[in-house]
């Protein structure tokens, strides 16, 4: 309503309240998730619903809410105090049960999927790539135009690719810098180019963030313009990472 005051909080509330939500969240994903692939078992039915309920009972107390569930998980604080505790612990047993012989292969494998694709797909360049504590892989890019090689036994039909390769960013609205010798190409600092950077890398990795860019100026243009020159990706479901291997073998994709 309109007319509604309100509610304020003090800044512990707000940040217990916040970290509440967020751990509701990750007890949800997780249900969704264990549902999604077939996995949900028994003890994890019965766990997972009693942590949300929990989560949800706390969330009540601190916003004013007098919930019945919140009165119904007070009389069960032991009980889910518990449930919650057997949640860690079978998340535990799960990482531990999952064998760490061939890892840094996987690991390896997919890094070198994300690079095939960003050469054939984006712009060439990767600066470096990581997969974190939490479970996530950080990409920084940079934009390269150059994509045959000094050493290439095809060079005609190579020029020939990049051509039409360059024919197609701009018909797909990419603002491309070129110096009046018509040698290096940039990738203009501009809304529209970045808008077509996140869709790509959305498109392809649905749980991708974009964040960090990095511009600097194009010496050799007149006035302030600006290129794009590196980028930061993160992607927080290592299964986008995965189904590159569905997208080589559909698109039967070749290596620059």
């Amino acid at each position: 309503m309109a007319d509604s005051p309100i509610i304020s909080f003090t800044d512990d509330q707000k940040e217990v309240c916040i970290k509440t939500l967020k751990d509701t969240y990750f007890a949800v994903k997780q249900l969704h998730d264990l549902i999604s692939v077939d996995k949900l078992n028994e003890s994890m039915r019965e766990t997972i619903p009693q942590l949300v309920e929990y989560h949800m009972a706390e969330i009540s107390k601190i916003i004013g809410f007098d919930s019945a569930s919140a009165k119904k998980v007070e009389e069960k604080h032991a009980e889910i105090r518990k449930a919650n505790e057997t949640i860690r612990e079978l998340e535990k047993k799960i990482a531990s049960n999952n064998p760490i012989e061939g890892l840094k292969e996987q690991l390896e494998h997919y890094a070198s999927l994300f690079q095939r694709w960003w050469r054939a797909d984006g712009f060439g360049y990767v600066k470096e790539m990581r997969f974190t504590q939490y479970g996530r892989f950080e990409a920084e890019l940079g934009i390269s135009f150059h994509r045959s090689s000094i050493f290439s036994k095809k060079p005609a039909s190579e020029r020939q690719s990049k051509k039409e390769w360059l024919e197609s960013l701009k018909e797909q609205g990419y603002k491309i810098y070129e110096n009046e010798r018509g040698g290096d190409k940039e990738l203009i600092d501009c809304p529209e180019n970045k808008e077509l950077l996140i869709n790509l890398i959305e498109q392809r990795f649905p749980s991708a963030f974009i964040e960090g860019w990095r511009n600097q100026r194009i010496y050799e243009a007149e006035g302030h313009v600006y290129e794009i020159h590196e980028f930061k990706v993160d992607i927080s479901d290592l299964q986008d990472l995965k189904a590159l291997e569905r997208y080589f073998e559909s698109e039967g994709e070749e290596e620059f």
